[in-house]
Order: C-alpha cells, then structure tokens, then sequence
C-alpha cells in the first residue's frame, strides 16, 4: 500500500507540473500564473505530508485522491469557471483505479461527488466554465458518479479475484510444503527402515549366538535358584530373630515413652511449686523492704528527737547558770532580796531535774538506737537473703523449664523412635511374607525355566526365518529409496 501512496504522489505532482506548464502559455495575469503554481505547489507539499505521516493506509489513500480533485475546483474557482480543471478531476479517478480498494472509491466518491454537486447548484462555473449550461454540469456529475460506481464495483471484484488469488497461492504453498514434507517423511522412513533392518540384522545374528547360550544359562539359573531358596531359608530364621528383637525393642520403647511421661509430669509440678514459693518470697521481699524503710525512718526520728534533748541539756544550763547568778544578786540585796533568792533557788533546782530527766530520756534514746540499729542491720541483711534466694529460686525455675524443654524434646525423640520401631515391626511381618511369596516364586520359576529352555531351542529356528525375510525387506527398501531419488 505504500508504494502505491508513492506512484500517486509522483503522479500528482508530474500532473501539477503539466498543469503548471499550461498556465505558463495561456494568455492570463502572472499574477494568476503565481497563483495556480502556488496551489499545485501546496497540494503537493501536503500530499508529500500526508504521505510520511503513519495513519489508517486506506484513509490516507482517499485522502490523496480527494486532495487532488478539490485542488482541481479551486483552480477553477480562482479563474471564475473553467472546464478543463473539472475534465483534470478525472485523473484523481485514475488515482483511486491504482489501489483497487472498495473502501477508497466510496470515500473519494462521497467526499468529491457531494463537493461536486454543492457547487454544480451553488457555483455552476466551477464544474462548466463560465458559460456554463445546466444539463452539460448535470451529465459531467452524473458521468462522473457513474464511473466512481463502476469502478466501486470493479474493485469489490479485483479484491475478490485478488483475495482468490491469495488463497490459492495460500494453497498451493502449502501443498507444495506437503508434498516436500510427505518426500523428507518417505525418506526418513526408508532410511530408518535401512536403519532398522540393519540394526534387526545384527541383532538377530546377536540374538543367534545367545540363543545357543540360553539353554545353558537355564540349566544354571535353576542352580542359582536352589541355592537362593536355601539362602532365603535361612534369611527367614534370621528375620524370625529380628522380629521378636524388634518386639522387645518396641516393649522398652513404651515404657520409656511412660517414664519419660512421668518426668515431664513431675517438672511441671515442681515448676508450679516454685512459682508458688517465688510468689512468697517477692512478699517477703516486699514486707522487708517496707520494714527497713519504717526503721530507717525511725532512726531518723530517733535523731532529731537526739537533737531536742541536746537543746534541753544546753537550755537547762544556762538557766542553772541565771539561778547561780540571781542567787549572788539576792545576797547583795540582803533583806530585800530573800524572796527573790527562793525563786532562785526552785529555779536551780528545776534545771537540775531537767538535765537529769534529759540525760535519761538521752540514755533511753540511745538504748533505743542501738536497738533500732540491730534491727535494721538484720533487716538489710534479711532483704540480701531474701534477694539471693529469690535469684537462686529463679535460677532454679528456669533450670527446671530447661530440664521441661529437655524432657520434651527426649520425648518427641522416643515418640519417633517408638514410631520408628512399630513401622520396622510391620515392615518385618510384610518381609516374612514375601520371603515366602518368594519361595513359592522359587518353585514357580523352577518349572518356568525348564519351559523357557524349550522355548529358546524352538525360537533359535524362527530366528533363522525371520533373518532371510528381513534381508528381503532390506532389498525393498533400498530399491523404494532408489526410485524416490529419481
């Protein structure tokens, strides 16, 4: 299709450049030279266009051809009617001929006929000349239309005889490739058969020489047989002992399996009490803790209360000092001064009980303290022990979860070893019986080979038959294979 869009572009533009010619020897205007030389310069730089750019090959097909003819209208237009531009039309007619493509005529026919027709009514001139007559543009059109129907038709036909043509070369391609596959085939076949024949021959000859060895070999197989049904004989008795060891292995295994049972029970016992005694030893752990805070918290109170009596001691003497001193101020005074030297005197007296009473509460304090001390001492030392057996403890769970773990995993082991041991007990049962399958096989083949041997001594003189019959065939297909090469 695209050297077809190629011969029309070429055919386009030695048209424009005819038309071209034409113009430049009429007696008109250069200006209506330039004009006419500008549309066929345009027409064929969008053809030219048309023609690289990829779309549907049909439309731009039609797309040429309609091009061409409207360029033909124009020039007729711009010279305000000429016949000769509408009579040029036709070449676009034999444009659309070159591509014998129904799809092409019925769109150059609809786009250029309907533009036709609008202007044989609206402008005459252009189809007619300027001295038009209304029946001469009527069968201008009308020939026109009958022609694009005509060659509507011609190319449905020369698309079917050129689809028929196709389909035959379609056809006889492929028989000729059928007829070339059939001779490989044929030859193939006669040389395997070559082949074949050549291979059998041997093989027969082969088949010759071991066929006289066949009957010895019988003779010592049913040797090799007694010899076997002895060995089996006693391949049983063994397989008798292995079984019932098998069972005594399958015994312990269940009660492994049992006592492994048991121990994992246990662990998992011992881990609860653990846990439960751990669960303890965090509440001890939280009361001794609690308790050495109260002590701590005592002492300190202990302390300040220390410090008060310190206060009261230091109180106490000045004011024994101030009774000494008001005391020597009432004997200077004599007389007058008696009563003020009894209170003096009490108040002396009342700094001496009140030093006396905080040395005592001072002694009882540090009684007390030491006591507080002890105990908090042990408290501490109590919470150490209390933290280490917690950590032994936990040491202790998570020795017995890895002894769990352990136990779990030597019970998945026994689990498939029991497994393993009831699967070998079934499989020995399944091998006494076929060792006795297999002696009576023993018996069986006995008898068998006695008759092969009889068979083999008949066979070798087919053997011989069927030898001659082969070179026969060979001679057919070597004369076949003569006759395919001529």
């Amino acid at each position: 299709m695209k050297r077809l869009h190629k011969i029309n572009v070429i055919a386009i533009a030695i048209g424009g450049v005819a038309l071209s010619a034409s113009v430049l020897v009429q007696d008109v205007t250069t200006d209506y030279k330039l004009k006419v030389i500008g549309v066929m310069l345009a027409t064929l730089a969008l053809l030219i266009g048309i023609y690289f750019i990829q779309f549907n090959d049909e439309l731009k097909g039609a797309i040429n051809c309609l091009v061409f003819a409207y360029a033909t209208l124009l020039l007729s237009a711009m010279q305000h009617g000429n016949s000769r531009t509408f009579i040029a039309s036709f070449l676009a007619i034999g444009m659309v001929v070159i591509y014998f493509n129904r799809r092409i005529t019925l769109i150059f026919s609809i786009g250029y006929l309907s533009v036709a027709l609008l202007c044989g009514i609206c402008f005459p001139y252009i189809i007619d000349g300027s001295n038009y007559e209304t029946g001469s543009i009527a069968t201008k059109i009308i020939t026109y239309f009958a022609l694009c129907f005509i060659i509507y038709n011609a190319s449905g036909r020369a698309e079917q005889l050129m689809n028929q043509v196709k389909d035959q070369l379609k056809v006889s391609e492929e028989s000729e490739r059928k007829v070339r596959e059939a001779n490989e085939l044929v030859m193939k076949g006669v040389n395997q058969l070559s082949k074949s024949i050549d291979e059998s021959t041997n093989q027969l000859e082969e088949l010759e020489e071991q066929s006289a060895s066949v009957s010895e070999a019988a003779t010592q197989m049913n040797q090799v047989i007694d010899a076997t049904t002895n060995s089996i004989i006693s391949v049983n008795e063994s397989l008798t002992k292995y079984s019932k060891q098998t069972e005594d292995n399958y015994e312990s295994a269940k009660a492994l399996k049992t006592s492994f049972g048991e121990v994992i029970n246990l662990v998992n016992s011992g881990n609860e009490d653990g846990n439960a005694v751990k669960q303890s030893m965090d509440d001890i752990e939280n009361t001794i803790h609690t308790a050495k805070s109260s002590t701590d918290e005592l002492l300190d109170e202990m302390s300040k209360i220390s410090t008060i009596l310190d206060e009261i001691n230091a109180i106490s003497k000045q004011t024994n000092l101030l009774s000494l001193n008001a005391s020597i101020e009432a004997a200077r005074a004599g007389e007058h001064g008696k009563g003020f030297a009894v209170v003096a005197s009490e108040i002396g007296s009342l700094s001496s009980q009140s030093k006396e009473a905080s040395d005592k509460v001072n002694a009882i304090l540090s009684s007390l303290q030491s006591v507080v001390s002890v105990v908090a001492d042990k408290v501490t030392h109590g919470a150490i022990s209390v933290e280490t057996g917690t950590n032994q403890l936990n040491a202790l769970i998570e020795s017995l979860n890895q002894i769990k773990e352990t136990a779990d995993t030597s019970q998945n082991h026994v689990d498939r070893q029991f497994k393993s041991i009831e699967t070998m007990k079934e499989e020995t049962i399944v091998m006494q019986e076929e060792i006795h399958n297999v002696v009576s096989m023993s018996e069986e083949n006995t008898a068998m080979i006695e008759s092969i041997s009889q068979s083999v001594k008949e066979q070798a003189g087919a053997i011989t038959v069927v030898s001659k019959q082969i070179r026969d065939i060979d001679e057919v297909a070597k004369s076949l294979e003569t006759n395919i090469n001529e």
